[in-house]
This record gives structure tokens, C-alpha cells and sequence, in this order.
């Protein structure tokens, strides 16, 4: 996939939302209840094994909500990737943490050295991606993750009727849905597990759903 086109769909919902309601637009873009959502998210990355001192990588980091409920803790590690400018510059402004890494990606790729991650978070990301991007992405948290660490990914589960809502709108949702949001996907959790394992992963648990609404697969490197 071109540059270009990675996360284009993305981008152009996050520039109808900054239009629609100015610079609060870059909070709603990441599905509101911004500072609620990431200190769910902060205390599952913890509950993983992220030390004080070790180093995160959120993908799709969108505007900053989770690295706004870690910017307290001085000695940790941060690299926050999205495809969206506008929100890398949002979230540079509201964490400011000059320490920290913010980088706008064009591919399912992740800039960091071989086993140099304690935890890798994917916070609603596959729920945007095809399954060649999503696959990529689980190659490339196999060569990133320490030995020992780990990958969390929340991703929208076909069997949960609440899920089935976000990827199976109404005729006017579904208009609403192309002018300012994303599309859905959603992904049987049996077909995340064959991917997993065909990228050396070994999974951990799956949660469906997780304590943040959508569902969660956490993964390892395989011994």
C-alpha cells in the first residue's frame, strides 16, 4: 500500500472532526472520554509489566490519551506512532514531554530496534486496518517486544452484539459513518490467534470484550 494511502481514511476523519468542533475535534477523533479511557488503558499496559523505567510503544496514539495518563512518570520510555499529523501534533502539545518520541508512520511498520520494547499497545488500530496491514503489524510486534514482553491489541469481535453495531450501522449511521468517521472492522478472535502464531507469537489471553469496551488480545514472543 502507498504512503498515501495508509490510514487515508483515518486522516480524513480526523479533518472532518477538527472541522466540525474545532480543537476539541482531536479528543472526539479518538472516540471521546479522553482522560476516563486512558487511565483504563494506562492500568492495563501496567498490568502487562511496564515498569516505571521501561519503554512503550502506542501505536496509534491518536491525540495523546494514553500518553497523557503515563507524562507522570519521569524515567519511562515512550514512542507514540499515528498517521495522523493533526493528532501528533495534539498530542505533542498536551503531553510536553520533549523526551518523548512522536512519529507520524506511512506503513505497518514500527521504528525501534529488535527486542527493544517491554510493552507494545494497538489500542483500537486493527479495528481501521485490512488484514495485510494487521498481519504486518504482528510481524513486526514479534521483532520489537523484548523477550518476555508484551503486545496488547483491542480489536472489535464480530460475536458481541454491541461490537456488530460498529461494523453493521444503520443507513444513516452508515452515511454519517463515511463522512466523519473511520470504517470498522471486526475480526473473529480464533483468525487474531492463527495470526498470532503464523508471526511467532504466543498468546497470552483474550479478553472479548475488555475492560476498555472493545476486546483485547494480548500476545507474546514465542519461546
Amino acid at each position: 500500500m502507498s504512503a498515501n494511502k495508509f490510514g487515508a481514511a483515518y486522516r480524513r476523519a480526523v479533518k472532518r472532526q477538527l472541522a466540525m468542533r474545532g480543537a476539541a475535534g482531536a479528543e472526539a477523533a479518538v472516540g471521546g472520554h479522553f482522560a476516563e479511557v486512558g487511565a483504563l488503558e494506562r492500568a492495563i499496559v501496567d498490568g502487562e509489566g511496564l515498569r516505571p523505567d521501561g519503554f512503550l510503544i502506542d501505536i496509534g496514539c491518536g491525540a495523546g490519551r494514553l500518553a497523557s495518563a503515563l507524562r507522570d512518570r519521569p524515567d519511562l520510555k515512550y514512542l507514540g506512532l499515528d498517521v495522523s499529523p493533526a493528532l501528533l501534533d495534539h498530542a505533542r502539545r498536551t503531553v510536553a514531554r520533549p523526551d518523548w518520541r512522536f512519529e507520524l508512520v506511512s506503513a505497518a511498520a514500527i521504528p525501534a530496534h529488535a527486542q527493544s520494547a517491554d510493552v507494545v499497545s494497538m489500542f483500537s488500530v486493527i479495528t481501521h486496518l485490512s488484514e495485510r496491514d494487521t498481519r504486518a503489524y504482528f510481524a513486526e510486534l514479534r521483532r520489537v517486544l523484548k523477550p518476555g514482553g508484551r503486545g496488547v491489541v483491542s480489536f472489535l469481535d464480530p460475536a458481541i452484539p454491541s461490537h456488530q453495531q460498529q461494523i453493521r450501522p444503520a443507513w444513516l449511521e452508515a452515511i454519517v459513518t463515511r463522512i466523519a468517521w473511520a470504517p470498522n472492522v471486526a475480526t473473529p478472535p480464533a483468525t487474531l490467534r492463527a495470526w498470532a502464531a503464523s508471526a511467532g507469537l504466543a498468546v497470552v489471553r483474550i479478553e472479548s470484550p475488555s475492560p476498555v469496551g472493545q476486546s483485547m488480545i494480548v500476545v507474546a514472543p514465542a519461546q
